[in-house]
């Protein structure tokens, strides 16, 4: 799992909060360019110039600032620099449960689970609406299938209609060899609002599925759609391959 570029305000709404701080508004500016740009090292560069310039910064525009910088360490996959970045914002704000969670993401990325672990715990304690999807990530890349299907269950408990919670616990029952749990929750997840990448997934889990259970006339049926589907995804036509050979 790979943390997913935020840029958070609009340029237009910093500029406002800047207004009247000089360099630091032209750094920052220079910086959200450069971040747009896919200029990671450049807006790192940009926004300590401005985080280190002379003059007051009060604690709500230096937290933009430093969201921006975590932004930009997470493009150069500089995980523990953006950890730190975001210890810096928790200092101000420790029950932020966007920022814990960005935390635990930038520790899961830098394969450090326990300190992940911790930061989603902290969120899921703060009342972040997602930080038991991310602590049942965490336990996914700890090879707590068990434990991460706990969570992803639980969830589901209170929102049936989280599609993302029914693909996470789908995927665990299917490392577990569970076809028949796995097909359940994937059906389950079928009659919901699913984006085209989830109805994706989706499509590929339920073939698979099948193939686990030990179906492999509807496996191969369910595959053959879906490769049909999606021809360039080569791990799928590998599948198919398999499944006409049994």
């Amino acid at each position: 799992m790979k943390n997913k570029m935020v840029i958070l305000p609009l340029l237009a709404c910093l500029v406002l909060c800047l207004a009247g701080c000089g360099k630091r508004t032209e750094y920052t500016r220079q910086g959200v360019a450069r971040l747009d740009a896919g200029d990671y090292a450049g807006a790192e560069d940009s926004f300590t110039r401005a985080l280190n310039e002379n003059g007051f910064l009060d604690g709500t525009k230096e937290a933009v600032i430093l969201r921006y910088l975590a932004d930009a360490q997470i493009g150069q996959q500089s995980y523990v620099a953006a950890q730190m970045t975001c210890e810096r914002m928790l200092a101000d704000a420790p029950e932020n449960g966007d920022i814990l969670i960005l935390a635990g993401q930038c520790a899961l990325d830098a394969g450090n689970t326990d300190t992940a672990m911790d930061y989603f715990s902290r969120a899921e304690a703060a009342g972040a609406p997602d930080g038991g999807y991310y602590a049942g990530l965490c336990l996914e890349a700890r090879g707590d299938l068990a434990g991460a299907a706990q969570k992803y269950e639980a969830r589901l408990r209170e929102d049936s209609a989280s599609v993302k919670d029914h693909i996470r616990l789908a995927v665990c029952s299917l490392e577990q060899k569970d076809g028949q749990k796995a097909l359940q929750t994937v059906q389950e997840a079928m009659t919901l609002a699913c984006t085209d990448e989830e109805r994706r997934q989706l499509q590929y889990m339920e073939a698979v599925s099948y193939e686990y259970m030990g179906d492999y006339d509807t496996a191969r049926e369910k595959m053959a759609a879906y490769v049909q589907g999606h021809p360039d995804d080569s791990q799928a036509a590998r599948e198919y391959e398999f499944l006409l050979s049994r």
